[in-house]
């Protein structure tokens, strides 16, 4: 036996869920478990609170580093130019057509 876990975003959409579950032959049961954990709990990355932790997926970013960001973009010259994207979704396209 296996047990699957499954997020479902409102009421009226699990209940459907579980009555279209339910029906299917090689279904066993179909019960709703109590949550342990709140959503707060799932979306934070669970690292330590520190005044700053620039490794924490879960941090926004601050102001200061979507400017960095934002600059760095712009003065780059890296990348591909337009007519080189061009030239190869053309390619790619050739390909598919294939």
């Amino acid at each position: 036996m296996k047990t699957i876990l499954v997020d479902i975003g409102n009421a009226s959409n699990l209940q459907a869920f579980l009555n279209a579950v339910a029906n299917l032959d090689f279904i066993k049961s179909v019960r709703l478990a109590k949550s342990e954990d709140t959503e707060d709990e799932r979306l934070s990355a669970n690292e330590p609170e520190t005044a700053y932790n620039w490794t924490n997926p879960s941090r926004p970013a601050t102001d200061n580093e979507i400017e960095q960001l934002i600059d760095k973009m712009e003065n780059s010259s890296g990348g591909f130019s337009t007519e080189d994207v061009r030239n190869k979704m053309k390619q790619w396209a050739a390909r598919k057509s294939k």
